[in-house]
């Protein structure tokens, strides 16, 4: 892993500086495609659930890294899992077998979905429809030129029909 965070720094580097190299077909590609699944997911999806045993990154890393590295919707790779998280956005299939009982991980877990389809398809009609309900929330939240935890909670609560069980579901944590 620390040999692929140095990778993932000197890609950062070389963009600040205005350098443009291509990693698309490099070691660093090699060995993150090496360990992708073969439903096209690498392990869980959440970088911080829990690891999987025998896998290095969960799908978002590796999603994450791959796009850093050059990878857009248009590759195989990067399509099917856009296609796994728009399924499970939709409750057709689940992105995988992780939750967290913390909090409403269904309700989370679509949030952080259609937030990374959006990096790599920002006009996604599954994912614009999530950040719409989300962005009506945000919008009560401020009504007032600052923030409100109590119109945030009142947002929430009229949106979703109860009250957050959580401060995972409200404050700046959701934004």
């Amino acid at each position: 892993m620390k040999q692929f965070d140095t990778a993932f720094a000197t890609v950062f580097v070389h963009e600040k500086m205005g350098k443009t190299m291509d990693y698309r077909n490099g070691k660093w590609v090699e060995k993150i495609l090496s360990q992708r699944r073969e439903d096209g997911l690498w392990g869980n999806f959440h970088t911080l659930s829990c690891p999987v045993p025998g896998r290095n990154y969960t799908t978002e890393q590796a999603i994450q890294r791959l796009y850093y590295l050059g990878y857009t919707a248009e590759d195989e790779v990067i399509q099917r899992v856009l296609k796994r998280m728009e399924q499970c956005i939709k409750g057709e299939l689940d992105i995988d077998s992780y939750s967290e009982k913390k909090h409403d991980w269904v309700f989370f877990e679509k949030l952080m979905l259609a937030a990374w389809l959006r990096v790599f398809k920002s006009q996604n009609e599954t994912a614009l429809e999530v950040a719409f309900q989300w962005a009506q929330i945000v919008e009560k939240a401020f009504v007032g030129g600052g923030y409100s935890i109590d119109g945030d909670i009142a947002a929430f609560t009229e949106w979703k029909g109860r009250k957050p069980k959580s401060g995972f579901e409200t404050g700046f944590g959701m934004f």
